[in-house]
């Protein structure tokens, strides 16, 4: 369970009552906007508590040290989403993604990212430091 600032974003981030959302691999918060596209925040909505600082920054460097810096099926399946949404294949594969809204290496199947270690696909990559 994470532990977030305050109860009232804990409860608003499980009720999906308010379109905020957390990122557990990046360690982000934001809000969605009317765009289908985000907006990171800094502060909680509901206490004021300035949220953690984000680690996407970090994680790219991470997976570059370690050898897995191409990521390019990650920027190309973008693409291919944002010119055609309906893409069957790319549906398919794409397990449990939802094509209204951004991605991460963690929606994609294993298959399509057979590079990147699995614990990068979770929390787990900052948590053990």
């Amino acid at each position: 369970m994470i532990k977030h600032c305050c109860k009232e974003i804990g409860f608003f981030l499980e009720e999906d009552k308010v379109r905020i959302s957390y990122n557990n691999i990046f360690r982000e918060y934001s809000i969605e906007l009317n765009s289908n596209a985000t907006q990171l925040i800094y502060y909680c909505p509901w206490c004021g508590s300035k949220l953690p600082k984000s680690l996407d920054d970090e994680y790219l460097n991470k997976l570059e040290k370690l050898g897995y810096g191409d990521l390019g099926i990650f920027f190309e399946l973008q693409e291919l989403i944002d010119i055609e949404p309906n893409n069957e294949w790319l549906v398919e594969r794409t397990i449990n993604m939802d094509l209204e809204k951004s991605f991460s290496l963690a929606s994609l199947p294993d298959e399509l990212t057979p590079n990147i270690l699995k614990k990068f696909k979770t929390d787990k990559w900052w948590k053990k430091e």
